[in-house]
């Protein structure tokens, strides 16, 4: 079994809603699954 993660910490500005968040995220696992089997990427 391999794992390719993607997460994301922010601090929301006043007008942004969750999406950013989970954009972020989902771009850190494309990351993750570009860099090869069982990596993290953390942004």
């Amino acid at each position: 079994m391999t794992a390719s993660i993607g997460v994301a910490t922010r601090v929301p500005a006043p007008a942004e809603g969750p999406e950013v968040l989970f954009q972020a995220a989902d771009k850190n696992l494309y990351s993750a699954k570009a860099a090869g089997r069982n990596c993290v990427i953390a942004g």
